[in-house]
Formats: C-alpha cells, structure tokens, sequence
C-alpha cells in the first residue's frame, strides 16, 4: 500500500482525536475517582464562632462574652447519582467551651455550647484538566436541623444550613482523604443579626462502598 501525505495527516489527526477509544484515553477515564454508588466516612477538626455565639445564648447567665474556639467530628454517607453529583447525610457534634467572663464577682467561666448539625447534602464534584486525576474538589450545600444544648437552659433546635468547600485526594481506589470547610448559618431570630454562624475546618476519610 502506497502512504502517502494525505493519508499520514489522516493518521495523525484520529490518533489524536479525543473520541477514538485508544489506550492513553481509557486509562484516563478508569482514573476518574468517584463512581456512581454508596460512600461513606468521618471528619473531625475545628469549629470557629464568628456571628451570634455569645454566651448570653446560654439564657440564664446572661454573660456578654463570646464562646471560644471549638472542634468536634461528622459522619457522613454520601450516594454518587453519577460521576459529577452527589446527595448525602450527615451528623455532627461540635463544642463550644464558655469563655472566661470578669464580673463584680470575679472572673467565671460560662458555660459552654453544643451544636448537633443533622443535614442532607447536594455536592458537586467536578473533574478538571491535568495529569493527577486522584485530586478533586467539590462544593455544595448542607440543609436541615441544629440542636443546640448547654448547661444551663434546654435543648432548643433551630433550622440552618451550611456552603460546603472542599478536595479530596484518593489514595487508593475505595479510600480517599476529604478535606472540607464550611460555613454554619442556623437561623434564630432572637440574635441581633438573625441567625448563629460558625466555621468549621475539618479532615477526614471517605471509603467507597
């Protein structure tokens, strides 16, 4: 058979082509990380207060000073609808200890505040360019029910929700390291701006069922 130059661009032009099924291109799509079905995990990190989160929330007391920093962990369950989009449920427990409050009386600690988030999940996790395919971030939305106890008034559960912002970097081919930071707004409208808001940093593991 007789090669000539316009057969070799045509070469040239399907060995390259995105849509033939060649090796190079099937591996790239076995590395896609998430796969449509069940996930599920735990994190833990820090918990930073910054709207709403004072301790004169713990009622009795009737302190002026803001909680201090907390930390506390979530498990998660999250099903891959496909590739790209996810729905989940999670449950956490973050605390709050009472910061130290100076009064005519001498200084006292107040007393501190936990937050059970209890939310349903929509995630997105979207695959861009580039040779590490392990790595991939994602983002969406935490809805549903905060209950919030301390010792000093009654459990009181309030409705919230929280923009999720994350990567996770698979290290094998059912477990990945998830790294997440969310932004907590439970809605309360005895605060003077309407609702609660605290961070959270957190780490953890997701493992494909």
């Amino acid at each position: 058979m007789t090669v000539t130059p316009r057969f070799l661009v045509y070469l040239i032009l399907v060995a390259g082509s995105p849509f033939v099924p060649c090796t190079a291109h099937a591996d790239d799509n076995a590395e896609t990380p998430d796969k449509v079905g069940l996930q599920v995990g735990a994190s833990g990190g820090i918990a930073l207060p910054f709207i709403g989160f004072t301790n004169d929330y713990t009622g009795a007391l009737n302190f002026s000073g803001d909680v201090d920093m907390g930390g506390g962990g979530t498990l998660h369950a999250n099903y891959f609808l496909t590739r790209w989009f996810a729905v989940g449920a999670n449950v956490g427990v973050f605390h709050f200890p009472g910061s130290s409050v100076d009064t005519p009386l001498g200084s006292v600690t107040a007393p501190s505040i936990n937050v059970i988030p209890l939310t349903f999940s929509l995630g997105l996790f979207p695959q861009f360019g580039g040779n590490d395919k392990s790595l991939r971030p994602h983002f969406g939305v935490d809805v549903g029910a905060y209950v919030i106890t301390n010792d000093a008034v009654a459990t009181q559960a309030y409705v919230g929700f929280a923009p999720v912002l994350g990567s996770g970097y698979r290290i094998t081919d059912r477990v990945k390291l998830v790294g997440d930071t969310r932004f907590h707004v439970i809605l309360d409208k005895s605060r003077d701006f309407g609702f609660i808001g605290y961070i959270d940093v957190t780490l953890g593991v997701m493992v494909t069922l």
